[in-house]
């Protein structure tokens, strides 16, 4: 049942949260502006980890990427191409705990999700399918 279910941790500006990701076969998604894959987490989890002024900005988006118009907020932008654009952060680390290794990504990107049910009970990231080969 928990296959393919890893625990991670990720960090930016030196903070640090661990979660559980779920190694998402399907999930291709790519950042078309450095062609780094990119996972989803909850927007919840992203907002543990930012300053207490960007987690309240990112809170207030309501996963609606235009009102940030030309306000950024600890390096949000979007990622992937019309019709189905993300709201994305590129974070400055990634640690996936596989039972064998531990698979570090530097700059890992991940889309956005505001809604709490999107994923799993078990897990609060889906991992890019490129980020284990």
């Amino acid at each position: 049942g928990r296959r393919n279910i890893y625990p991670v941790t990720f960090g930016y500006q030196g903070r640090v949260q661990s979660a559980y990701g779920l190694y998402d076969s399907g999930n291709l998604l790519e950042d078309p502006i450095s062609g780094k894959p990119v996972s989803i987490m909850e927007a919840e989890l992203l907002a543990k980890i930012l300053p207490k002024e960007h987690a309240e900005a990112l809170k207030n988006l309501n996963g609606d990427p235009e009102n940030l118009k030309s306000t950024e907020i600890a390096g949000l932008k979007t990622v992937g191409k019309d019709p189905q654009t993300f709201l994305a952060v590129r974070l400055d680390d990634l640690c996936i705990h596989t039972p064998g290794d531990v698979i570090h990504i530097a700059e890992p990107v991940f889309a956005l999700t505001f809604e709490s049910s999107a994923l799993g009970k078990e897990y609060k990231l889906l991992l890019n399918s490129r980020l284990l080969r």
